[in-house]
């Protein structure tokens, strides 16, 4: 981002985890805010008791990579953004 004459800044929480901040400027004339969350998926481990790459519901539950972690997050916030940008 430096090399290309922006400014990051990197805010960090208690835990050791950082946010980044980063403003740009551009021919807007209200600001615009950008939510950005992580796309990596961890390898899926031992114990999964359905497939962990099939979503799988049970008792109005969703089991499988990916249900209760922030694939979620990132679908409803770029669903309800997507028009206006």
């Amino acid at each position: 981002m430096k090399k290309h004459g922006l400014k990051p800044r990197l805010y960090f929480s208690t835990n050791n985890r950082a946010n980044l901040y980063l403003k740009v400027k551009g021919s807007f004339q209200n600001p615009i805010l950008l939510l950005k969350d992580p796309l990596d998926t961890v390898p899926p481990g031992i114990g999964w008791k359905y497939d962990p790459f099939s979503a799988v519901i049970v008792n109005d539950r969703i089991y499988g990579r990916g249900a209760a972690d922030m694939k979620s997050g990132l679908a409803s916030m770029s669903n309800g953004f997507s028009n206006s940008c």
